[in-house]
């Protein structure tokens, strides 16, 4: 039996206001994450 799994994330959409840990200014932070898997 096989499986393959796909997987979509967004993270801070709608954040105007984000600074990552070593940024100097804050700008607008969005992170887009994909991912695919199989078992088998």
């Amino acid at each position: 039996m096989y499986c393959t799994k796909r997987g979509f994330g967004l993270e801070n959409a709608f954040d105007l206001d984000y600074s990552s840990h070593l940024a100097s200014r804050k700008a607008p932070g969005r992170t887009v994450m994909v991912s695919l898997s199989k078992l088998f």
